[in-house]
């Protein structure tokens, strides 16, 4: 019984009332609930790692289909004049 006043005590719940603030707003748990976090500043907090690493695969492979469409392009060209 003695553990119920603890679980309700003054700075459990305003822990509680913090977090649960973040959570709603789509914040980081432990960040300020009065201060709306911006796009990039929640991308930075939640792993910038896998999404910088998804857009380099991303910008390496749309290269590689332009240069593939640049060559092809390239070749009938090539084509074309060799015919005249």
């Amino acid at each position: 019984m003695r553990i119920v006043p603890k679980l309700f005590s003054l700075p459990v719940i305003i822990i509680t009332a913090w977090m649960g603030a973040n959570i709603y707003h789509d914040n980081d748990v432990f960040a300020n609930p009065f201060k709306e976090q911006s796009v990039l500043e929640k991308i930075e907090s939640r792993g910038s790692d896998f999404f910088s690493d998804k857009v380099e695969e991303a910008s390496d492979a749309a290269k590689e289909k332009m240069k593939e469409g640049i060559e092809d392009v390239a070749d009938k060209l090539k084509d074309v004049a060799e015919e005249f």
